[in-house]
């Protein structure tokens, strides 16, 4: 140390904990403590012609009709709202890549939604299973399931809209923790290079702790989205309890 200035040295995880443990006590430990200082700014949508409101729209046009020919087309168009709302959610996280690369289908994308915990683990199987039956059984959907699915679609529609408006262009996330030593934390994600990377600054001691998570794995990735996620709400829709509940 000299004069004021103080030399951090690097200390890449030395308690050896599982990255999302280590988070995962971190919040528990310090939640309460921690103030948002630098949030995502505006998602870089892809240039679609078409969004998911608008298949929800025709949708909702198609079921007021209540005709046998309206209402195949209003599935069709809450199918193509789903499939569309997953898109930019995957485009927008550079999570689109992995999954094109791989061929994952519509249930590997659920899969991983389910995983974020984006969207409820109940929802989601009912949202795929109603999909299923009208896809695969050849009969005229009956307007009560279609009013279900059409609710469960824009319910869908809603919370990953949300989920998108979180991410910007540098999608990082910082923090103070308010104590007179002005330690700092920091969660930034790449999605560029699918990566997430946790910074602990501990002035008081001298110290930088990092750690860093890839997408290749694949449970500690979703963990540090979720968390992601959830600390990016906490300022206006999320409360710590509910934060705390989730981890």
């Amino acid at each position: 140390m000299t004069g004021n200035t103080v030399e951090l040295k690097l200390v890449p995880n030395p308690s050896n904990l599982n990255p999302s443990d280590k988070l995962r006590d971190f919040l528990r430990n310090n939640l309460e403590e921690l103030s948002i200082v630098v949030q995502p700014g505006n998602p870089e949508l892809p240039e679609f012609e078409l969004y998911a409101r608008d298949f929800l729209r025709f949708a909702e046009l198609e079921l007021n009709q209540n005709l046998e020919s309206s209402l195949i087309n209003c599935v069709g168009h809450l199918k193509r709202a789903i499939d569309c709302q997953l898109d930019v959610f995957l485009r927008v996280y550079g999570l689109d890549k992995v999954f094109n690369k791989n061929n994952l289908k519509f249930e590997k994308k659920l899969d991983f939604l389910r995983d974020v915990r984006v969207f409820s683990s109940r929802s989601l199987t009912r949202l795929n299973t109603i999909r299923n039956k009208m896809e695969h059984s050849y009969e005229v959907p009956k307007i009560q399931e279609i009013d279900i699915y059409f609710d469960l679609v824009s319910a869908f529609v809603a919370v990953l809209e949300r989920t998108i408006l979180l991410c910007g262009h540098e999608v990082d996330l910082e923090f103070a923790l308010n104590r007179p030593d002005n330690d700092w934390c920091s969660l930034k994600y790449d999605k560029t290079k699918l990566l997430f990377t946790a910074c602990w600054i501990y002035k008081s001691r001298g110290e930088i702790e990092e750690l860093t998570v890839t997408i290749d794995d694949r449970d500690s990735f979703a963990f540090f989205f979720r968390v992601f996620m959830l600390l990016a709400m906490r300022e206006a829709l999320t409360s710590d309890d509910y934060i705390l509940s989730q981890l």
